[in-house]
């Protein structure tokens, strides 16, 4: 007896039972056929209404067997007993329609077109050599009717009114059977085709499959692909292991009460289904003193006509990488803190020097006292600017909204950078709105940091003579806020890092060599904050345009 693995074994049931699907609907048909002839009294002029009854029950209860031994978790089927199960799908029905064509008129009943559904059934389960036997079995069965109903071993039962001449006449009988048999032979040697066929197809995209299987296997990432039912089609061994699944799994789908407490929210997020790719989403995963961070991305598959067939979850243990952030994190925090107190220090005495208070200086230590006073204040705002990114990577960079006139926010910061833009020679101009704009919430000292960094870099980076102009305006029901320059721009291979951290582009380093590469990326997370967001259009040599959009309050729309 050939042994068979837990797929196959799902893949045999799941073909028996549709088999018995398929059964039901046959019984339910012949069993309508049979009351019609009865009661118009047709064709069928011997079958009883207690021998219609026992034809019908008959393969009520063996299907109903069938369907309950289905039932049962695959687990408690025995490899013995399933083989015993799909033999009994075929030779219980050749039985049962030998003994249908026997009491529908023997060798002059047309019921011998029932045996193409057991050939029918031997091709979904059974190899070409066993369908041939099969075959050969069915005209054995249907043979051994004839002959026995021929020399009157069993009585004949009148199928007609009239006697069509069969009964008894040895060269039509001869005809006949061999006729009938040869069609059984035929149409089982033409079954053999199709099953080759269908073998290939099953070969074909077995190879895919476990290529596909093989790939998936092999990465670190878990991968869980689920269909539209959120049943599991494939779960490959790092998804096995992230989840704590060290034994075998049978399925369907994963449920939560079968894992433990901590991975509930876990479980929760593999089995959502949002209508369109969902990428990023971060589960924490407590277990004991221990905890992993794992990133779930949904990943749809379509199918030709653009639905959606099912579903491919990655999980991909991001923990390392948290840990790293953290101590990173923590590291910016304390060495910034460390350096503040210092260079507060240095800043104080720079300024009682530059104030004399220490005694007069030359003018040659005035300058470098001055040039000292600027580089400090320079590596002030960048430790600032390391302590921001700390408090807003912890979370811990509160914001208290409230109602402001934007348009006085811009002024207040056009008013301020005025003394810069002068000692830079850049001319800065403010393009106010036509009317006025209605308030709008926000965290005025926050975003007043964000715009004041996008109009300071627009200035530091212009050429003399040159424009800044900040433009307010309401479009769409939204607030439009543009800095545009025409300074050194922005090289299109560094656009796409511009709001990242530490990161500044080769032109901006080869003009203004100090910086952090920070000021940018506290900008985008302010503005994200405000539930707006920012771009820019950019082209070296030809100046930056960044925009922020921000949104109305409802009561003003």
């Amino acid at each position: 007896m050939t042994t068979i693995n837990l797929e196959q074994r799902e893949q045999l049931i799941e073909s028996i039972h549709g088999i018995v699907i398929g059964r039901w609907f046959l019984i339910v048909g012949l069993s309508i056929l049979g009351v019609i002839q009865i009661v118009a009294g047709i064709a069928v002029i011997s079958l009883t209404w207690w021998m219609f009854a026992v034809v019908v029950a008959v393969p009520v209860v063996y299907n109903s067997v069938y369907s309950f031994c289905l039932k049962r978790p695959s687990t408690q089927l025995s490899d013995r007993r399933l083989h015993i199960l799909t033999f009994l799908q075929v030779l219980v029905d050749q039985v049962m329609f030998t003994v249908i064509i026997y009491v529908t008129g023997g060798v002059e009943s047309v019921a011998y077109l029932l045996y193409f559904f057991p050939i029918l059934s031997a091709t979904i389960l059974y190899s070409d050599l066993e369908i041939i036997s099969f075959s050969i079995l069915t005209t054995f069965w249907y043979s051994s009717v004839i002959v026995l109903e021929y020399n009157g071993i069993i009585p004949h039962l009148q199928r007609y009114s009239h006697d069509p001449g069969f009964v008894g006449n040895a060269e039509v009988t001869l005809a006949n059977t061999l006729s009938i048999t040869l069609i059984i032979v035929f149409t089982a040697m033409f079954s053999v085709f199709v099953n080759r066929i269908i073998h290939d197809r099953e070969l074909q995209i077995t190879v895919e499959r476990d290529k596909v299987r093989s790939i998936l296997n092999s990465l670190e990432d878990g991968i869980i692909i689920l269909d539209n039912e959120k049943r599991v089609l494939l779960i490959n061994p790092p998804a096995r292991d992230m989840l704590r699944m060290y034994e075998d799994f049978v399925g369907p789908e994963l449920i939560k009460d079968d894992f433990s407490e901590s991975f509930a929210e876990l479980i929760q997020v593999i089995r959502d289904q949002p209508k369109t790719k969902q990428l990023g989403q971060e589960v924490k995963v407590t277990e004991g003193e221990h905890s992993s961070h794992i990133q779930v991305d949904a990943i749809p598959i379509h199918a030709a006509d653009g639905s959606i067939i099912s579903w491919i979850k990655m999980l991909h243990d991001i923990t390392r990488e948290k840990e790293l952030d953290s101590i990173k994190s923590d590291f910016i925090s304390i060495a910034a803190h460390q350096l503040r107190t210092p260079l507060a220090a240095l800043k104080w005495f720079f300024k009682i020097m530059l104030e004399g208070d220490a005694g007069e200086m030359t003018p040659q230590q005035q300058e470098f006292m001055e040039k000292a006073y600027t580089r400090n204040d320079e590596v002030i705002e960048i430790v600032n600017n390391l302590l921001d990114i700390s408090e807003i990577e912890e979370g811990r960079f509160p914001y208290e909204f409230t109602e402001q006139d934007l348009t006085v926010v811009i002024e207040e910061i056009f008013k301020s950078v005025q003394i810069d833009a002068e000692r830079c020679g850049v001319g800065v101009q403010f393009d106010r709105p036509s009317t006025s704009l209605p308030p709008i919430e926000i965290d005025k000292q926050k975003l007043r940091i964000a715009i004041q960094n996008l109009v300071d870099n627009a200035i530091k980076y212009s050429p003399k003579g040159s424009k800044v102009t900040i433009t307010t305006r309401l479009k769409n029901n939204r607030y439009y806020v543009s800095i545009a320059d025409q300074g050194i721009g922005i090289a299109k291979e560094d656009q796409p890092k511009i709001f990242s951290k530490f990161f500044r582009g080769k032109n901006a380093r080869e003009k203004e060599t100090t910086g952090s590469g920070l000021g940018l990326y506290i900008v985008k997370n302010i503005v994200q904050k405000h539930r707006g967001q920012i771009w820019f259009e950019s082209e070296v040599g030809n100046g930056s345009t960044f925009y922020i959009t921000l949104p109305v309050l409802r009561k003003y729309l």
